[in-house]
C-alpha cells in the first residue's frame, strides 16, 4: 500500500480583488476568440473577464462625438503573455483604432498557451466595444470604491494565490500517484517561483530528513522536475493582474 502524502501550501490567505469580481458579473461585450486551439496543451487565459480588463484600461478619445463604436482586430499573444502584431480588420475610426493599439500594447500579463511543456505564441481575433455610457458608469463606480477604501469603510484583499490545475485535490493526487511505498516517514519542503507564464522556476529543496538517502531525495526531486515540465499553474494575482510569486510546498510521508 502506498504511503499517504500530506500537502500544505504556504502562502497568505488571500481573497480576489473586489473590483474584478464585481465587474465579472456583467455580461461580456468585448471578447477574444482564440484560434487553432487544438494545437496547444494549455489554452490562453486572462486574469479576469476580458471585457472588464479592457474597460478598465481604456480612455475615451478626446474630441469625438461617437458614444458607441466597435473595433475588430487580429493579434498574436506572445509566449511572454503580451499582445503583439496587432492588425485592425474592421476600423472604428482613427481615434478608436489608436486607443485599441495603445490598450492592447499596455495590457496586463496574459497566461500564454503551452505546447510540449513550454509557453508558446498563439493567435486570436478580438471584438472591442467602446460604449461611453458603460465606460462612464465604470469610472464612477471605481471612484466611489476608492473613496470607500480611503475612508476605511471598505477593505479589500488584493492578492490571490497561484493554483495547480484542478486545485489542491488535483495537486494531492498528482503527488500521491508519483511515489511508491518505499518512501520512509519524514517531511520534505520545496520552494519555487511561479511566473506569469505559469511556469515553475528556481526549484529548491530547503528541508529534508537526515535519514533520507540520496536516492530517496532524488526521487522527490525527479517528481518536482516532472511537475515543472508538465504542469502549467495559474499564476498568483495582485489587484487582478498576474504576478510572479514564490511558493512553498511542504509534504509529509507517513
Amino acid at each position: 500500500m502506498k504511503k499517504r502524502i500530506f500537502l500544505a501550501l504556504v502562502l497568505g490567505i488571500c481573497l480576489p480583488f473586489l473590483s474584478c469580481q464585481m465587474m465579472a458579473k456583467n455580461d461580456a461585450k468585448s471578447q477574444v476568440v482564440l484560434l487553432d486551439t487544438a494545437r496547444y496543451d494549455y489554452q490562453v487565459e486572462f486574469s479576469c473577464k476580458f471585457h472588464y480588463l479592457f474597460l478598465s484600461k481604456i480612455q475615451w478619445p478626446q474630441g469625438v462625438a461617437d458614444t458607441h463604436k466597435v473595433v475588430q482586430c487580429e493579434a498574436t499573444i506572445s509566449s511572454e503573455g503580451k499582445f503583439t502584431d496587432i492588425r485592425i480588420t474592421d476600423s472604428g475610426g482613427e481615434a478608436f483604432d489608436a486607443e485599441v493599439q495603445r490598450v492592447l500594447k499596455e495590457f496586463p500579463p496574459i497566461l500564454p498557451a503551452w505546447k510540449d511543456g513550454q509557453p508558446t505564441a498563439s493567435t486570436c481575433k478580438l471584438t472591442l466595444v467602446f460604449d461611453k455610457a458603460e465606460w462612464e458608469k465604470h469610472e464612477a463606480d471605481e471612484k466611489v470604491e476608492q473613496e470607500m477604501i480611503d475612508s476605511g469603510k471598505l477593505r479589500i484583499h488584493p492578492f490571490e494565490n497561484p493554483e495547480f490545475p484542478g486545485g489542491i485535490e488535483a495537486l494531492k493526487k498528482f503527488m500521491y500517484s508519483s511515489f511508491d511505498a518505499n518512501m520512509p516517514k519524514g517531511s520534505v519542503i520545496y520552494t519555487f517561483s511561479i511566473g506569469t507564464d505559469g511556469k515553475m522556476s528556481n526549484i529548491e529543496c530547503v528541508r529534508s530528513p537526515e535519514t533520507y538517502t540520496e536516492a530517496q531525495l532524488q526521487q522527490v526531486h525527479d517528481v518536482m522536475d516532472r511537475m515543472s515540465k508538465e504542469i502549467r499553474w495559474t499564476p498568483g494575482k495582485e489587484y487582478g493582474a498576474y504576478q510572479e510569486i514564490k511558493y512553498s510546498l511542504p509534504f509529509r510521508f507517513k
